[in-house]
């Protein structure tokens, strides 16, 4: 470590802005709720407006550090891209002058400090981070320059990683119109074309509840000899796979017996629990895009194509996160405060069994689209792996910053 290092408190370098706001009747902000930022990968999936949550809120404005306080071991940790207003269950961070904004949202991200907020959390079904036991933390910091080189070569990953996330937006977005120009736009639903016909989602899968894990069992450190568990956490509001899900993983030598939980390249996983209050998942799918590396946990169905009509993963996939499909199968949902989808009702979702001439020129048409998707999920992971191995080593003072540089603009 270089001698421009120098140990700080936490308060001495940020403070918590709690600015309270309670829009007009007719005013309407943006607003990011805790259902807004992703766990562990640093993002957002969207945003609401102000004027539909009635709670209090706080003010942020662009730049800002948003940490979600409540069970903070999700990471759930973003640099506000707008002005707006947030919940409060959330920090909005603010850094004090000398102090780069773009270094501290990375120190706040870092597992180092994930964990110390964490195990000082209070509360034990809702834990909360406690902020005056927090800023009262020690921290390394550099001098300005080097904080904001090291978020420089940070940031850059972040541009990477979230220029993948917009190519899969893209090639999903085609196979979305690919999908319903095949099977929905063109077509009569009073007459049929020759050789389709309405039938059960049953007739066309093989749909498998995920295993019950017991918590022992769950370890929270990855390796070579271990799976990873997939939790709901993996899949995106909307759809989609979220390889930076919740972390927990599985011993193989333990799984002798529980081969169909494992997971395959071109598997469907349905959440099939959600929250009324802030539904955004029940029902969608994330698909999967490498074989043996993760086991499916409870509460996450296993949707395989299992038929001789030439439908494979891409229709499947189209058609379960199409607002249609989603509609009809929270309507047959059990409903409460937790919102269940029973495994009955879900294979007996009604779905529209095409043509096997037309059902294998879909496939053909849009497997490349996947391929391409497949390979930048990979990239993702490879990239958000990088960018948190080289942010606990950079902001440790352990990798020398310049080298780091040269090294990321090779990527």
């Amino acid at each position: 470590m270089e001698s421009n290092w120098n140990k700080y408190k936490l308060g001495d370098a940020c403070e918590i802005i709690k600015e309270g706001f309670m829009p007009a009747a007719n005013a309407a902000f943006p607003y990011i709720g805790l259902e807004h930022i992703e766990q562990q990968s640093l993002r957002l999936n969207g945003w609401g407006k102000s004027s539909e949550v009635t709670s209090n809120k706080f003010k942020f404005r662009k730049g800002d550090v948003l940490f979600g306080k409540l069970r903070p071991y999700f990471r759930k940790v973003v640099r506000a891209p707008f002005d707006g207003v947030c919940s409060t269950d959330i920090w909005v961070i603010r850094s004090k002058s000398n102090f780069s904004q773009d270094y501290l949202m990375y120190l706040l991200a870092s597992d180092e400090f994930i964990t110390i907020a964490s195990n000082a959390a209070s509360g034990t079904r809702m834990p909360r981070a406690d902020w005056n036991m927090l800023k009262a933390s020690e921290w390394l910091f550099p001098d300005l320059e080097t904080q904001i080189r090291i978020a420089e070569i940070l940031s850059a990953l972040d541009h990477k990683i979230e220029l993948a996330h917009r190519s899969n937006q893209t090639l999903e977005a085609i196979a979305q119109t690919l999908f319903r120009k095949y099977f929905v736009d063109d077509i009569d639903l009073e007459q049929l074309p020759e050789g389709w016909r309405w039938g059960t989602l049953s007739e066309i899968i093989d749909f498998t509840n995920g295993y019950a894990f017991s918590s022992k069992e769950l370890l929270d450190e990855g390796g070579y000899d271990r799976l990873k568990v997939f939790k709901m956490g993996h899949i995106n509001k909307g759809g989609g796979l979220n390889s930076d899900g919740t972390k927990s993983y599985f011993e193989r030598r333990k799984a002798v017996g529980l081969e169909k939980y494992i997971l395959k390249r071109g598997d469907l996983l349905m959440c099939m629990t959600d929250m009324k209050d802030s539904m955004a998942l029940l029902g969608h799918t994330a698909l999967m895009n490498v074989d043996d590396d993760y086991i499916v946990n409870q509460r996450v169905g296993l949707i395989r194509a299992n038929n001789t009509l030439g439908i494979s993963y891409p229709f499947l996939y189209t058609l379960t996160n199409s607002s249609a499909f989603i509609e009809n199968l929270r309507s047959r949902a059990n409903s409460g405060v937790q919102v269940n989808l029973s495994t009955t009702e879900i294979k007996a979702s009604r779905v529209l069994i095409p043509a096997k001439d037309v059902n294998v020129a879909f496939n053909e048409l849009t497997s490349p689209l996947f391929e391409h998707l497949f390979s930048n999920t990979t990239e993702l992971r490879k990239l958000s792996e990088m960018r948190d191995m080289l942010l606990s080593r950079l902001l440790s003072g352990e990798l020398n910053v310049t080298t780091t540089e040269l090294v990321a603009e090779s990527l």
